[in-house]
């Protein structure tokens, strides 16, 4: 049995290959009327969601061997009857319909597999940006705290010395303005 969802991208697919590979030319779309008509020519063009999904499953065809790339091709791009495509293939009308429903099956799981690898990254950059929020608050707060003590007792702040700013640079580099600038020893 066919899987839908790989079809219905072949076929979005198709038509972008039939159109020069792209919606719109080699530009993004959008007209001169609707920049002149008041969006000014600085305003961000338009990235058609429907070229990106082609060119990536443009990538999954090309995953495919060679023999299933053809019959990817002439089943989805080129026109006429399901006979007629069999008939230049040189096999059965079956063996098509199976090499189709392989094929399908085939991008179907390329394309888990690159949507289940975004999931994976993008969870991962999360995470980070969760911890380095984390340690920035932990920091802010280690900071509150030397600094109320060195209000109250009159103390140079102690800062870590090994951790680092967003610049990346050590704090002790920080930490010895601070005691040079209050008269304490360096």
């Amino acid at each position: 049995m066919r899987n839908d969802y790989a079809h219905n991208r072949l076929t979005m697919w198709a038509l972008w290959w039939s159109r020069g590979h792209t919606r719109g030319g080699n530009f993004a779309s959008g007209s001169w009327e609707t920049r002149v008509d008041g969006s000014g020519y600085d305003a961000p063009s338009v990235i058609s969601n429907i070229d990106a999904e082609a060119e990536q499953t443009d990538k999954a065809v090309a995953s495919l061997d060679a023999t299933t790339q053809t019959t990817v091709h002439v089943y989805y791009v080129e026109g006429g009857k399901a006979e007629k495509k069999a008939a230049r293939l040189g096999v059965s009308l079956a063996t098509l319909y199976q090499r189709i429903d392989t094929a399908t099956h085939a991008v179907a799981r390329w394309l888990d597999d690159q949507q289940r690898a975004a999931d994976a990254e993008r969870a991962r950059v999360e995470a980070l940006q969760r911890s380095v929020a984390a340690d920035d608050d932990e920091l802010r707060r280690a900071r509150a705290t030397d600094a109320k003590r060195a209000w109250v007792f009159g103390q140079e702040p102690v800062v870590p010395v090994a951790v680092r700013d967003r610049t990346g640079s050590t704090l002790a580099a920080h930490l010895a303005a601070t005691r040079k600038a209050r008269g304490f020893p360096t």
